[in-house]
């Protein structure tokens, strides 16, 4: 063929479909688009919806799938990013980047340079241009280093305030991650295989990456907030829709640091369960939360404090009022993060509110890696 392949619906693909908001939208801008599957998925939410990508072959992918699912309400453009936008707002974005780190350019749609971040970081970088206030981005990615990637987050947004939200699932080291990338379908011989593993493995140390993550980027441009909020949580890549979780979080965030958490009644989950284990002859007891077959969930180790905070919720009579008497909000807004507590009702503003409230959580949830997405599927376009 004389043009590039065109990206298959993977898991990072079907991901991101069960992971962006879906919040009735007037305008939505699909970047990278592909096969044209977020688009057409976001075509439901949205009244009006540009899919843009650099590969014309893509176009005419995601202009067939528009046709065969009968959906009118989608424009593809062909262009570098926003550059077919350029002056144009909208409610939501998403987009699903090339991002690998790769030792080569072979697949434009696969390779996001040797840090994986080339196309990334555009995208976010210009994103507050071309967000109503309010507006939304969610992005599928490989995160490189993800424990300093609140930083570059923080660092790439070159707007206003907003609310971000970093989903992990599993950290790659150098060999997990560059083996599924080395391997060939067929004909592969020994010596071929080592030498590809070998230009993957040393790309990953030239370019000084310590983990590749597999995960989800989901920021709002705040209305209220002229800082960066950004919390990360571990999820499952998941199969199941999570969007309204990511919906009620980045709202409560937003709540959260313009300190407008009072009035609001708090209450667990459903599905919480609390596991006791204890070693014989030691005084000691492990707790761990957990929601079972909850994409949105992994394990949580908690305290004594934590699981009196749930027991009250359980209840349905806590409010974060009392919360507030008690002096807990550190730990009520851990929980809440994590998905173990969840808010319901009409906020106020408490200008009262420890700062600790308003700034990042204090208190630490340990929580359990959950699994990740190794297996590369562009090894047979190669």
């Amino acid at each position: 063929m004389s043009e590039e392949p065109v990206m298959y619906v993977g898991r990072d693909s079907i991901g991101l479909v069960k992971t962006a908001p879906r919040d009735d939208s007037e305008s939505h801008l699909d970047l990278c688009t592909g096969s044209g599957v977020q688009a057409l998925v976001a075509a439901r939410y949205a009244n009006r919806v540009v899919g843009v990508d650099l590969n014309p072959r893509a176009l005419r992918f995601a202009r067939f799938n528009a046709a065969l699912n009968g959906i009118n309400n989608v424009t593809f453009y062909h262009g570098d990013l926003y550059q077919p936008v350029r002056g144009q707002r909208f409610q939501s974005i998403t987009a699903n980047p090339p991002f690998v780190p790769s030792p080569t350019d072979t697949l434009a749609f696969r390779d996001g340079g040797s840090d994986g971040e080339t196309v990334l970081s555009r995208i976010v970088g210009d994103a507050h241009q071309h967000l109503e206030k309010g507006g939304r981005i969610s992005i599928v990615t490989d995160l490189v280093d993800p424990d300093i990637y609140a930083d570059k987050l923080a660092g790439w947004w070159r707007g206003p305030g907003m609310c971000a939200q970093i989903l992990t699932t599993a950290n790659r080291d150098e060999k997990l991650f560059s083996v599924p990338h080395a391997h060939a379908p067929f004909g592969q011989s020994f010596e071929d295989y080592r030498d590809e593993l070998s230009s993957w493995i040393r790309s990953y140390r030239t370019a000084g990456l310590k983990a590749v993550n597999f995960g989800y980027i989901l920021m709002k441009k705040s209305l209220q907030l002229d800082h960066s909020d950004v919390l990360q949580r571990v999820i499952e890549s998941p199969l199941q829709p999570i969007h309204e979780f990511v919906s009620e979080l980045l709202d409560f965030q937003e709540l959260r640091r313009s300190g407008s958490l009072a009035g609001l009644q708090v209450h667990t989950t459903p599905g919480l369960k609390i596991r006791f284990e204890q070693t014989p002859g030691c005084s000691n007891v492990e707790r761990t939360a957990l929601v079972q077959e909850s994409p949105w969930h992994t394990e949580y180790r908690i305290d004594l404090v934590m699981q009196s905070l749930l027991e009250d919720a359980a209840t349905g009579e806590l409010n974060w009022d009392t919360i507030g008497e008690r002096n807990l909000e550190p730990y009520a807004i851990a929980l809440v993060e994590k998905g173990l507590l969840t808010v319901t009702g009409t906020s106020r503003h408490n200008k009262d509110l420890p700062i600790n409230v308003m700034g990042s959580a204090t208190i630490l949830i340990d929580e359990l890696e959950s699994k990740t997405t190794p297996t590369c599927l562009s090894n047979y376009l190669g």
